[in-house]
């Protein structure tokens, strides 16, 4: 009886507790018994399992809000470009036309103002031959660079009845006469029907950052005068050559290492003859005696007129300070 009392004891204290834990799970009063928990192990801790509990009774609404979400952003961003594109097809598109042929309208033709830019032809005088020596010839051509921005750098030649000279170069400064000259061309005979070839014109903008006003630039270093000019005839003031002389004065304060002139021999305003001329270092304020002989005759010759052959562009032609 015992043995049989203790069995259904024990097996009514199992369904005791049976009963009590279903209870706890089914009870509506669970969630506070669940919080009142403390995990005796302390490997659970109790926020977490807290937090766990709340995110698997709410997992469901979780994914509906995020599906949600999700869903509002696509209508929103596809819905606005599937606006804007419709918008451009029926309204904008026709706009972009009419405005993009105004815009072809509007655009100047450059090819007509581009002149307006570019350099200028040079303008250039009638070829002369004159004779330097015996059966040396000098060919002059009288040219200005009409261009106020622009250097030009010509590569040129002479042809003539029976050869052609070797190629020079000069570099012509804006709206200065100069001249395109061979000096002493070796001919048996006169050289007739003389013609000058332009191979190459070099054109160099002159930068308004480096020199503002060119008129000004050149006024300030293009200055030498010719003064007293003397002329002597051969067997007319007993010399044996016909001779030249003048005074050469740099007027400007700028030194020069060996400034080029053609000397024009003038009659009246005609040139009847000319020379090379080369001054070793002119500096500024100098005056020098210069004397010449020339082959030519020079009966007549009034005055002489300097075309300079150099550049005042060129900074080495100028001598350093303290040269």
């Amino acid at each position: 009886m015992d043995i049989v009392a203790q069995s259904e004891a024990g097996n009514k204290d199992a369904t005791d507790r049976i009963f009590v834990y279903t209870t706890l799970m089914f009870s509506k009063k669970s969630p506070n018994n669940f919080t009142r928990y403390t995990d005796p192990t302390g490997e659970l801790p109790t926020g977490e399992l807290k937090a766990g509990f709340w995110y698997i009774r709410h997992k469901l609404l979780l994914g509906r809000i995020g599906v949600g979400f999700l869903v509002a952003w696509c209508v929103l961003t596809v819905g606005y470009s599937l606006f804007g594109w419709g918008k451009y097809l029926f309204f904008d598109y026709a706009k972009d036309q009419r405005m993009l042929q105004r815009q072809v309208i509007e655009i100047p033709d450059y090819t007509v103002v581009q002149p307006l830019y570019q350099a200028q032809p040079l303008s250039l005088g009638s070829t002369d031959v004159f004779q330097g020596a015996p059966d040396r010839y000098d060919f002059f051509t009288p040219v200005t660079n009409p261009n106020e921005r622009f250097l030009a750098s010509v590569t040129f030649s002479y042809t003539y009845s029976g050869g052609q000279t070797a190629t020079a170069t000069a570099v012509l400064m804006p709206q200065v006469p100069q001249a395109l000259v061979v000096f002493g061309e070796e001919a048996d005979q006169y050289p007739g029907a003389a013609r000058l070839t332009i191979h190459e014109i070099d054109w160099q903008r002159i930068s308004p950052h480096v020199i503002p006003d060119v008129n000004a630039f050149q006024a300030e270093r293009d200055i030498f005068i010719v003064e007293n000019v003397t002329v002597r005839d051969a067997g007319v003031d007993e010399v044996p050559v016909p001779q030249v002389e003048f005074d050469l004065t740099n007027d400007s304060v700028y030194p020069y290492w060996e400034p080029r002139f053609v000397a024009e021999l003038l009659q009246g305003g005609r040139v009847i003859g000319i020379q090379f001329l080369s001054v070793q270092q002119l500096r500024g304020k100098e005056t020098r005696h210069i004397k010449f002989h020339t082959q030519s005759s020079i009966r007549g010759v009034s005055d002489v007129r300097l075309l300079p052959l150099f550049s005042i562009f060129d900074l080495g032609e100028y001598m350093s300070a303290g040269a």
